[in-house]
């Protein structure tokens, strides 16, 4: 029976050569747009799966409109963070993160450099985020 199915769609494939192309590419587009979109979704809930407190971590955004068009940014005011710590009993820890906006010069007893890379955080980042630490340790790696 099922031969017999594979004979008739055959068939058909050679008999119809216009068709038959149009339907196969469109089933293979259609699924590799349903495999694109599924490696897509599943990237985007896998982001940040790697702390250990990742259920319990939010990230403070704030919507503004300007010039007629809503933005939204994880940029607020630092100060933010421990008022809201202060109002909310919830929050169990917060941490600041200033990302780099240029180079910042770094000195280090008697060396100087410029460094690009450089990130300005609180010394509770540790307390909320999984970090894997090159050297040293969380407990005084900021304290």
């Amino acid at each position: 029976m099922l031969k017999n199915y594979f004979t008739v769609a055959l068939r058909n494939l050679l008999r119809y050569k216009g068709y038959s192309t149009i339907s196969v590419l469109g089933l293979s587009i259609g699924i590799a747009c349903c495999i694109l979109i599924l490696l897509y979704v599943q990237d985007e809930l896998s982001y940040d799966q790697f702390h250990e407190k990742h259920d319990r971590i939010y990230r403070l955004v704030e919507s503004a409109t300007i010039a007629g068009r809503p933005i939204e940014a994880a940029v607020t005011p630092p100060p933010w963070a421990p008022a809201l710590a202060k109002e909310y009993p919830g929050i169990e820890a917060f941490t600041r993160i200033k990302p780099p906006n240029s180079r910042w010069l770094i000195r280090y007893m008697d060396n100087r450099f410029y460094e690009k890379h450089f990130v300005f955080a609180d010394s509770s980042v540790f307390d909320v985020f999984t970090l894997p630490l090159v050297l040293g340790n969380a407990e005084n790696g900021l304290g």
